[in-house]
């Protein structure tokens, strides 16, 4: 594991990292980007619970992928993923899928995998 840790405004930066990295936000951080991406993370792998990238709320929920995926959120209380948007014609979490067979987005769950709330 490289551990690269060199902060300016709580984010780490400094030399280009390879292999596993650890990155250390202090006081919460704040990754800006003029770019378009503020936070791009690769993972090669296709094999089944790879993960490209992963948040966390607490110690996550311990459950095993079986599919790689490129972004999860993982939370043992609380909500593994939210989007919220208060623009007109925006999605809070938008999914999209070209394949015969993939989702854009996709649930499962013992109460609900995805659930859906309009108000007007």
């Amino acid at each position: 594991m490289v551990h690269c840790v060199n902060t300016k405004n709580g984010i780490a930066g400094g030399p280009v990292c390879q292999g596993d990295i650890t990155v250390e936000l202090t006081s919460g951080g704040v990754i800006n980007s003029s770019t378009g991406v503020g936070l791009q993370a690769n993972n090669a792998s296709n094999a089944g619970g790879t993960v490209a990238l992963e948040g966390k709320q607490g110690n996550g929920s311990s459950v095993t992928l079986s599919e790689a995926v490129a972004v999860r959120g993982d939370a043992a209380d609380g909500h593994g993923v939210v989007g919220t948007t208060n623009g007109t014609g925006r999605y809070g979490v938008y999914g999209k899928s070209t394949g015969i067979f993939g989702y854009g987005v996709f649930g499962d769950g013992s109460y609900a995998g995805v659930l859906g709330n309009s108000r007007d």
